[in-house]
C-alpha cells in the first residue's frame, strides 16, 4: 500500500516538474530573465532518475499483480512512459551536453557576470547579468570576439583571452559603444 503511495508521487512529480519548468520559464521570460544551462540539466538529470524509477517499479508491480488486470494495465503504462521519457532525457542531454554551448560564471568590469560562448568556426562570447547560478538575464550586456576556434576559451579559473573586439550595450539591449 505504501508504495502505491511512492508511485503514484513519481507519476504525478514526473508530471509536474516539466510542467513548473514550463511556467516558470514562461514568467522569467516577462521579466527578461531565464535558466542557466546549469539549471537545465539539473532538471533533465532529475527527471531521468524519475522516469527510471518508474520504469523499474512498474516493471517490478507488472509481474507482482498476475491476476488484476487494471494494475497490469497501468503498470504496462507505467513503464512504457518511463523508459520513453527516460529515453528523452537521455537523449536530451547528451545531445545538449555535446551541442549546448558553454556557460562559465565570470566577473567581468567588476559585475557578476555569465558568459555565454559560442564556438563554431569562430569564437564570440555573451555576457549576460548574472542572478543566481540557476537564472541569468537575457540581454546581452557585453559581447567579445575572441578570435577564430572552435574551442572554449574560457580555462578552469574563468579566466579567457584578450578579446580582440568587445562590444557593450545597454540594460535594454542598445549600442553604447566598441572597442577594439
Amino acid at each position: 500500500m505504501k508504495s502505491n503511495k511512492i508511485y503514484k508521487a513519481l507519476f504525478i512529480l514526473m508530471i509536474t516538474i516539466p510542467a513548473t519548468y514550463i511556467v516558470i520559464y514562461e514568467i522569467l521570460k516577462l521579466y527578461k530573465l531565464t535558466f542557466t544551462n546549469f539549471t537545465i540539466s539539473i532538471t533533465e538529470i532529475v527527471m531521468l532518475i524519475i522516469s527510471i524509477i518508474i520504469a523499474i517499479w512498474s516493471y517490478g508491480n507488472k509481474h507482482k499483480s498476475e491476476k488484476s488486470t487494471k494494475i497490469k494495465r497501468i503498470s504496462k503504462w507505467g513503464m512504457f512512459l518511463g523508459i520513453l521519457n527516460a529515453v528523452i532525457m537521455s537523449l536530451n542531454l547528451s545531445v545538449g551536453q555535446i551541442f549546448m554551448d558553454p556557460e562559465h560564471f565570470v566577473e567581468k568590469d567588476g559585475k557578476p557576470m555569465v558568459a555565454h560562448v559560442n564556438a563554431y568556426l569562430s569564437i564570440y562570447v555573451d555576457y549576460y547579468d548574472k542572478k543566481n547560478i540557476f537564472i541569468r538575464g537575457t540581454i546581452v550586456k557585453i559581447n567579445e570576439y575572441i578570435g577564430k576556434g572552435g574551442y572554449d576559451p574560457f580555462d578552469e579559473n574563468g579566466n579567457a583571452p584578450k578579446a580582440k573586439r568587445a562590444t557593450y550595450y545597454d540594460d535594454n539591449g542598445n549600442y553604447v559603444k566598441t572597442i577594439e
